[in-house]
């Protein structure tokens, strides 16, 4: 039985979509550090700490481009997925 042949092109690059989910995790990342800063300023610093190392971690993971790498097992987006689920 023949089976068709769909050509199948990369998706071009959208700047708005792009620079929205980057800058949606930047506005939930603020909102999170400013709702710990209404009840500690102590905490609120160490949230901003922690918040500013762990996307600092994870683009810097992302631009060497560990996280597309789907040939290992498991791959380490997954394990990234994991990380964050554990860490909320």
């Amino acid at each position: 039985m023949p089976t068709a042949s769909v050509p199948v092109s990369a998706p071009a690059f959208d700047a708005v979509a792009a620079w929205g989910i980057g800058g949606l995790a930047v506005l939930m990342a603020a909102v999170a550090v400013a709702v710990c800063a209404r009840w500690s300023p102590a905490r609120a610093r160490v949230a901003a700490i922690a918040v500013i190392a762990w996307m600092a971690l994870t683009a810097g993971a992302a631009l060497s481009g560990r996280l597309s790498r789907f040939d290992l097992t498991p791959p380490p987006m997954a394990m990234l997925i994991v990380a964050v689920f554990a860490l909320a």
